[in-house]
């Protein structure tokens, strides 16, 4: 319900409406009058019999639902002290008119026939409700189709109980947005999103979960799970990482940042799977792991969860048919820097089988493409080794698919160009890697 959780606010005069209409509809329903019962037997608390007519039982026969009938009683009492608001809260906060035949307050509101001074009077306490009631930003790390670690921006409404989800894609250089309007939805220690959007390429539905109490508003990250669709429209499912910002400006700058924290990179990396798209005719059809994308056991996710990554430090990186070079940084936890003075990748580094440095990396800037470097490194620590031979596989600057040798330098080893160009020479027209 939109006012579940935030609760609604009445001035004095709709609350004393509201409580006149269902004493009025009460009465008329049990035949009897409210000023001849007791205050426990009328709101159906305390020591009262069940069996006669009450405003708890009218209520469950009216909505299906079972509340504490004193609850009404208290606020019946804070009315009667003067109080300037009465609030109501959870069901509570919808309970009352739908047993009225209402939607919610709105709907109450508009055809109750309140006078235009109590409508204006409750008018003015929900803005100023509302004005101290503020958004929440957070922005949103997970795994796209590519393996890629994606941005997006979350917006949650507290007043409206909505919430706004807004993915980026680099389409020809550009970045093009879209978004997703959806809802809240609380459950017992549970938040829900649900978001959909049909009037886009992307047309498809998401829902995020989260773990959700009181300390939920307090704390800078929220992890959840996403289950949606991918543009091959195969169900997909993953994990997700938000983070808060202070306001709109900052989640907009950060937004379109390209750096992401190794940190975040290395917990979110490998935590999205697909499922197969070949549905089974028998049991012994069921897909085995390798037609799942991601697993729990494949190499990937293995790496991931290795800390810290050993083969870490700062590399140059030759090619066959290249004069000039990349440096490439690849920092403790595995997330890598690849660049030159005119293009830059960003991506990680994984040990597959003990012996194999796998590179995954994606360049962004332009057009987006990945690559794949792989080497041979054995077992030996990453200072024991000088230079390594290796293989480049994906698209290059001339997004020409390639595969093509290179040589993996240990700059702590070769630093000056002497040194380079003794391992250039020595590998001229890379001999040694065929």
């Amino acid at each position: 319900m939109k006012y579940r959780k935030s609760g609604v606010l009445l001035s004095p005069d709709v609350f004393e409406s509201l409580y006149i209409a269902l004493i009025e509809k009460f009465e008329q329903k049990n035949d009897v009058s409210a000023d001849t019962l007791m205050d426990y037997q009328l709101f159906g608390y305390g020591n009262y019999d069940s069996a006669q007519p009450n405003l708890k039982q009218f209520i469950l026969e009216e909505t299906k639902a079972s509340v504490n009938g004193k609850y009404l009683y208290n606020k019946y009492l804070e009315w009667g002290k003067g109080n300037t608001t009465i609030k109501l809260t959870r069901e509570f906060s919808f309970v009352y008119f739908n047993a009225l035949g209402y939607k919610n307050i709105t709907d109450f509101l508009k055809n109750a026939g309140l006078s235009e001074q109590k409508l204006k009077a409750q008018e003015s306490i929900e803005s100023s409700s509302k004005a101290n009631i503020v958004d929440e930003y957070y922005i949103g790390y997970n795994q796209n189709n590519e393996g890629e670690i994606t941005r997006s921006k979350l917006v949650i409404s507290r007043h409206s109980q909505t919430v706004t989800w807004t993915l980026g894609f680099l389409e020809n250089g550009v970045l093009t947005e879209y978004v997703y309007p959806g809802v809240v939805k609380y459950q017992t220690n549970g938040m829900t999103f649900y978001f959909e959007n049909t009037k886009n390429i992307l047309d498809r539905s998401v829902l995020v979960g989260f773990y959700f109490d009181k300390s939920v508003k307090r704390l800078p990250y929220l992890i959840g799970s996403f289950s949606s669709f991918d543009r091959e429209r195969k169900p997909v499912m993953g994990i997700v990482l938000y983070e808060r910002k202070n306001d709109l400006a900052e989640l907009e700058n950060e937004f379109k940042n390209k750096e992401i924290d190794p940190r975040i990179s290395r917990f979110i990396k490998g935590k999205r799977w697909a499922t197969s798209s070949t549905m089974p005719q028998t049991l012994d059809d069921l897909p085995n792991e390798s037609e799942y994308k991601e697993s729990n056991h494949s190499p990937v996710n293995q790496t991931v969860n290795q800390a810290p990554f050993y083969f870490f430090g700062i590399f140059k990186v030759f090619f066959e048919d290249q004069s000039n070079h990349y440096n490439m940084t690849i920092d403790e936890t595995g997330f890598v820097i690849f660049e030159n003075h005119s293009f830059k990748y960003s991506g990680h580094a994984f040990i597959s089988e003990g012996a194999i440095l796998s590179i995954q990396i994606t360049h962004c800037n332009q057009v987006p493409h990945s690559a794949q470097i792989l080497a041979f490194v054995g077992r030996y620590p990453k200072d024991k080794i000088k230079w390594v031979k290796g293989s480049w596989h994906g698209l290059d600057e001339t997004l020409t698919p390639s595969n093509k040798k290179a040589i993996i330098v240990n700059s702590d080893h070769v630093a000056t160009d002497k040194q380079l160009k003794d391992i250039q020479k020595s590998n001229e027209k890379f001999s040694l890697l065929s």
